[in-house]
């Protein structure tokens, strides 16, 4: 009975012993755990003095900064149009010719009526030189005198109004025929074809000069009153350049109908050979006037709330992409396109954690995985 008591004696106490040492292993495997648990992921971006996007986006083409709408001064038919859309054209080239037999028939008979009329003017002017004479020596009558002159004024009229006549003619024919008066310029629309019948004043194309180009893009009406002539916006050419180019507002035109907006011209700054009239293009235009420079800004998703007291996680780097989750208490402004407007707690360029804020403590270690760059 007694040796029972000893076994039992010696069993209780080694389990204690037992349950220590499970115990002492189990810690010293989550503290081992611990150290090897990978740092949670964030992504960050940087609270800065304008909104994120904050650009209206309106879809628009080039159009050439000097552009002329072309038409003959005189009715006809076409007989030849060589410049056809996208001809490259140098200042005297043709760009069209009417047929003009009529006009050049007018024209030789104009000639024809002035060389009658100088040489009856010829005639007069003899008779009235002779008759000039005669009445110095009183040899004709006062009548005879005055009526000599007056055929001779009216032979010198005749010639003037014969000249005019012919020049109008020649102009005529000229008309005929339509040239470029420009350096660097091309046609980029046509609306008609050979032996196609005009009329005088007819657009028949468009012709744009220079290398100077502009985006044309209607502008809703919510935002054409807040543009001004000069006004910074930028232009998005894809086709030409990746990359946004610093354009201005050149003109501001009318209601372009019911659908309340408007049409506005941008001009680009830059010349750039690889753009062409009729290319898709978009204009940015930035709201400045909403946003207050000393005031800071981060995408509307960073901020949370806890008992009334707005709050934002920050990143404070330590090593390399490692760092530290603060928690910084804010006081916010207006709301813009998808951001917030920091009125105190936030420093220009100080990071906010954007992704992972459901996972993560103040003070925890984090790893930062890119830097957000629409800000």
């Amino acid at each position: 009975m007694k040796h029972k008591l000893m076994t039992y004696r010696s069993h209780f106490i080694a389990l204690p012993v037992v349950v220590g040492i499970l115990a002492l292993t189990g810690c010293k495997d989550n503290a081992t755990q611990e150290e090897d648990a990978p740092l949670r992921p964030v992504r960050i971006t940087a609270a800065t003095n304008s909104p994120v996007d904050f650009q209206h986006r309106f879809a628009g083409t080039t159009v050439s900064a000097s552009t002329t709408n072309l038409s003959f001064q005189v009715s006809g038919t076409i007989e030849s149009f060589p410049a056809k859309a996208g001809t490259r054209l140098r200042a005297g080239d043709v760009i069209a010719t009417l047929v003009d037999d009529d006009l050049q028939l007018a024209l030789n008979k104009n000639e024809a009526l002035l060389e009658q009329a100088v040489t009856n003017a010829k005639a007069s002017t003899s008779r009235y030189q002779r008759m000039k004479e005669l009445h110095t020596k009183q040899l004709i009558s006062e009548m005879d005198y005055d009526v000599a002159k007056a055929d001779y004024q009216v032979g010198l009229a005749k010639i003037d109004q014969a000249q005019q006549a012919v020049d109008l003619s020649q102009q005529q024919v000229q008309y005929a025929t339509l040239r470029t008066s420009e350096e660097h310029c091309s046609v980029t629309q046509t609306y008609v074809t050979e032996n196609e019948n005009v009329s005088a004043g007819q657009m028949i194309a468009v012709m744009s000069c220079g290398n100077v180009m502009e985006v044309k893009a209607n502008i809703s009406e919510a935002t054409v009153s807040s543009l001004r002539i000069g006004q910074p916006v930028e232009a998005i050419i894809s086709a030409a350049q990746s990359q946004p180019v610093d354009a201005h507002i050149s003109e501001i035109g009318l209601n372009t109908g019911s659908n309340g907006t408007y049409f506005v011209t941008a001009q680009v700054d830059t010349r750039n050979t690889k753009l062409r009239p009729g290319m898709a293009a978009e204009l940015l235009i930035s709201r400045d006037f909403l946003v207050n420079n000393d005031s800071l800004w981060v995408p509307m998703n960073t901020v949370n709330e806890s008992n009334g007291q707005r709050y934002v996680m920050t990143f404070e780097p330590e090593d390399g992409n490692r760092g530290i989750v603060r928690k910084v208490a804010i006081e916010t402004g207006k709301f813009v396109a998808g951001s917030i407007e920091i009125t105190h707690g936030l420093v220009e360029g100080q990071k906010v954690i954007t992704a992972g804020l459901n996972q993560i403590y103040d003070g925890q270690e984090v790893l930062m995985l890119v830097e957000d760059n629409r800000s």
